[in-house]
C-alpha cells in the first residue's frame, strides 16, 4: 500500500512541476513585453524633436521668416535675378528685385555672387506667387563674408529690449538707422517694428546687450 502511494506521488510531481515552470516562463515573457511598451514613447519623442529641428529652417521673429542657404546659379530676367536652392530636401526659388537690400554681415552694401552663404529675410505678411517650386521674394539678403560682424532680427520695445531674443540694443549717436529705401529714420521708428540689427560685440548678461552700429527697419511706412 505504501509503495502504491509513493508511485502516485512521483507521478503527480512529474505532471505538475513542468506546468509550474511553464507558468513562470510565461510570466517572464509578459514582464518583458511590458517594458518594451515604453519604447514607442521614446520613438515619438525623437520624432517630435526632429520636427522642431526641421521647423527651424524658416524660423520666425515677428512677421518675418529667415531662409539660409548658398547662392547657386544666378539667372537674370531683365532687372530681376533668381536662383534656386534646396532646403531640407525641398526646392525654393529666391527672387531678387532691384530694390532688394543686399548687405554683408556687418551691414555694408555688397553684390550678390554665386557660392555665397546668405540669410534672406522674407515678409510673411506679403502674398506669395502660387507656383511650384515656391518663390520667396526677400526684403533683405545678408551675405556671410570675412568681415567681422553679427546680426539679429526681431521686434524691440521702448527700452530696445526683445524678450523673445533676450537681447537689448545699445543705441548712440553713431548708430545708423535706415528704412528699406536707405532713408534715415528716428529711433522711435524701431519700437514694435521688425528690425535687423548689426553689431560686432555683446555682453554675456541677461538680457544680452550690444552696441549697435546699424539698424534696418523692415516694416512700417516706407
Amino acid at each position: 500500500m505504501k509503495k502504491g502511494l509513493f508511485i502516485l506521488f512521483v507521478c503527480a510531481c512529474a505532471v505538475f512541476i513542468p506546468i509550474l515552470f511553464l507558468s513562470n516562463d510565461a510570466d517572464e515573457k509578459n514582464t518583458g513585453s511590458t517594458v518594451k511598451e515604453q519604447d514607442p514613447n521614446k520613438e515619438r519623442e525623437t520624432v517630435s524633436q526632429e520636427v522642431v529641428e526641421e521647423g527651424q529652417a524658416m524660423p520666425e521673429q515677428g512677421d518675418f521668416k529667415m531662409l539660409s542657404s548658398t547662392v547657386t546659379t544666378i539667372t537674370e530676367d531683365g532687372t530681376n535675378k533668381q536662383f534656386r536652392i534646396v532646403n531640407d530636401g525641398e526646392e525654393f526659388d529666391v527672387f531678387v528685385k532691384p530694390e532688394t537690400v543686399i548687405v554683408d554681415n556687418a551691414g555694408n552694401a555688397v553684390q550678390l555672387e554665386e557660392g555665397q552663404l546668405f540669410t534672406a529675410f522674407v515678409n510673411g505678411n506679403k502674398p506669395m506667387v502660387m507656383i511650384y517650386p515656391p518663390r520667396y521674394i526677400p526684403e533683405v539678403i545678408v551675405v556671410e563674408t570675412g568681415v567681422m560682424g553679427m546680426f539679429k532680427q526681431g521686434q524691440f520695445d521702448e527700452n530696445y529690449v526683445s524678450e523673445a531674443l533676450q537681447f537689448q540694443l545699445k543705441i548712440d549717436d553713431l548708430t545708423e538707422i535706415v528704412d528699406l529705401k536707405g532713408q534715415e529714420v528716428d529711433e522711435e521708428a524701431i519700437v514694435g517694428k521688425d528690425v535687423l540689427v548689426f553689431y560686432t560685440r555683446s555682453t554675456r548678461s541677461i538680457p544680452e546687450q550690444a552696441p549697435i552700429h546699424k539698424i534696418i527697419v523692415l516694416t512700417g511706412e516706407q
